[in-house]
């Protein structure tokens, strides 16, 4: 009888468990790590000369922070430069505000081939739904192209 009920009880434990891991995670829904709004990725490939001035990456994402707040955001893209050029990103916060660089300008040098690179600032945004812009420039001779390619953007704010 003892032993009934200690199975009994394992199990039902284990049940709750199952039904309290399954209710934090969302329920059936499928878990996602980044809201659709915040992600933007493109396969096409842009290429400007140097000396062009600041170019939009790809379309704006979105956060929306319950209070003013630190946000993460992270841009991957495959790279090429020509020789004696580089390629430099800066953000803007809404298309009202000013170009920043809170962190690492420099996003690739010339190399033999193209490469991926990553960049990930932190950024204070004050709260509300905001739009996030990423801009490029080659920087170097007028005759130097730098190209952009199959890039992804991403913002993370409220990640209580």
């Amino acid at each position: 009888m003892r032993i009934r009920r200690l199975t009994a009880g394992l199990t039902g434990a284990a049940l709750a468990g199952a039904l309290g891991l399954t209710m934090a995670l969302g329920g059936s829904a499928p878990a996602q790590a980044i809201p659709t709004l915040a992600q933007s990725c493109a396969t096409t490939s842009t290429t400007v000369a140097g000396g062009s001035g600041w170019q939009l990456m790809h379309a704006p994402v979105w956060v929306n922070n319950p209070a003013f707040r630190r946000t993460v955001i992270n841009v991957n893209a495959d790279a090429d430069v020509d020789r004696g050029a580089r390629i430099v990103i800066a953000y803007r916060i809404d298309p009202t505000g000013f170009l920043q660089n809170p962190g690492a300008r420099h996003f690739a040098s010339w190399s033999e081939f193209p490469q991926t690179r990553h960049s990930m600032v932190v950024m204070p945004v004050a709260s509300g739904w905001h739009r996030v812009y990423v801009y490029w420039a080659v920087v170097g001779p007028a005759t130097a192209n730098g190209t952009i390619a199959g890039r992804c953007i991403t913002v993370e704010g409220n990640t209580a």
